[in-house]
C-alpha cells in the first residue's frame, strides 16, 4: 500500500496496492518503517514498538465474506391480512380419582347409587341443575322486587295524620240509635229497652193486656231501626185524629181527640198512650208533641195547597 502525505500535517491517505503486501511510506522529513500485524477478528489493533531497521511488515488481513439478499419492495403485501382473535377457553376442573381411591368410599361406609344420590353440602346443590334453575331464580328476584317496591312506597302509621274522634257526633248517633251513651257531664244513659205493659191487671178499653210480648218485641225493634225523622213519621201514621163529639167546658184546649195503634198483621190494632210509650220506650210528650206539631205542618201545607188552586 502507497501513501501519499495529504498535507503539511503529516498524515497518511491509504492508496490500495498489489497483493504483494509490501508499503513505502514518503514524508516530508524522512523515511519511517513500520512493522505492521494482522487485526485479529475482535477487531483490536496490537502495536509494537517501531525498531531501529525502519522496516514495515504488513501481512494481509483474513477474508471475511457475506451475502446480502434484497427483497424487492413490490413483493410485500401493503395490506396483510387481520389477524384472529384468539379463543379464550373457560378455566374447568376436574377432579380424578386415583387407582387407590373407591367410588364407594366418597360417600362413606353405605354404597353409591346414582338413584338415591343426595348432597353433602350447600355447594354441590348449587352445582347440580344451576342450568336450569337461572329463570326460576330471576323470577323469584323480580317478585323480591317488587315485594321491596310495595314495602318502600308503604305509609306506615306514624305518617299517616289520625282524625281527631268528635264525641258529640258519637254520643249522638248512640241516642238517636237508643244504645247506651254517657253525656258530658259523665252521667251514663241506658240503652233502650221494652218497659213492662202498664195495663196488666186493669181493665183497659182497648185490651191492650192480650197483646204478646213478641207483638211488642217485634214493633220496638223495628221503631228503632228507623232514622230519626222515619220514627216520627212512623208515629204520625200510627195515630188517628178525630173531632171531640161532647165538650165539657168552653176552653178550647180540648177540641180533638187522638187514637194510637200498632201494627197487626196487615192492619192495625189501637192501643192506650200509656202502653205504647212503655212499649216504645220513649216519653209520653214526645209522642203528644210530635204528633201535634205534624199534623198542624201537614194541615198547613194543605191550607196553602187549597188557597194556591183557588
Amino acid at each position: 500500500m502507497e501513501t501519499e502525505p495529504m498535507s503539511s500535517t503529516g498524515y497518511i491517505v491509504p492508496v490500495p496496492l498489489p497483493s504483494t503486501g509490501s508499503v513505502e511510506t514518503e514524508t516530508f522529513s524522512s523515511t519511517v518503517y513500520i512493522d505492521m500485524k494482522p487485526l485479529p477478528s475482535t477487531s483490536c489493533i496490537e502495536t509494537e514498538p517501531l525498531s531501529s531497521t525502519n522496516n514495515i511488515n504488513i501481512e494481509p488481513l483474513p477474508s471475511t465474506s457475506f451475502s446480502v439478499t434484497l427483497v424487492p419492495v413490490s413483493n410485500i403485501d401493503s395490506n396483510p391480512p387481520p389477524c384472529k382473535k384468539r379463543h379464550t377457553m373457560k378455566k374447568q376442573y376436574f377432579d380424578y380419582l386415583s387407582d387407590e381411591e373407591d367410588f364407594t368410599t366418597i360417600f362413606g361406609e353405605r354404597e353409591a347409587d346414582s338413584d338415591v344420590y343426595e348432597p353433602t353440602s350447600e355447594s354441590d346443590d348449587s352445582e347440580v341443575g344451576s342450568g336450569m334453575t337461572n329463570k326460576k331464580k330471576r323470577k323469584k328476584s323480580n317478585k323480591n322486587n317488587v315485594e321491596l317496591e310495595h314495602e318502600i312506597n308503604k305509609v306506615g302509621d306514624n305518617a299517616v295524620k289520625k282524625r281527631r274522634i268528635n264525641q258529640k257526633k258519637v254520643q249522638r248517633t248512640l241516642r238517636q240509635s237508643g244504645q247506651a251513651y254517657v253525656k258530658r257531664n259523665g252521667i251514663e244513659v241506658p240503652a233502650k229497652e221494652i218497659k213492662p205493659n202498664p195495663c196488666t191487671g186493669k181493665k183497659c178499653g182497648n185490651g191492650c193486656e192480650m197483646v204478646t210480648d213478641e207483638r211488642r218485641k217485634c214493633t220496638f225493634e223495628y221503631f228503632w231501626t228507623l232514622s230519626t225523622v222515619r220514627r216520627k213519621d212512623w208515629l204520625v201514621s200510627m195515630t188517628q185524629r178525630s173531632v171531640i163529639k161532647r165538650k165539657r167546658s168552653n176552653s178550647e184546649k180540648r177540641s180533638y181527640s187522638y187514637k194510637y195503634a200498632i201494627t197487626e198483621g196487615e192492619g192495625k190494632r189501637f192501643v192506650c198512650l200509656q202502653f205504647l210509650a212503655a212499649t216504645l220506650d220513649v216519653g209520653l210528650k214526645f209522642i203528644q208533641y210530635t204528633v201535634r206539631k205534624k199534623i198542624i205542618a201537614v194541615n198547613a201545607n194543605y191550607i196553602t195547597k187549597l188557597k194556591k188552586v183557588q
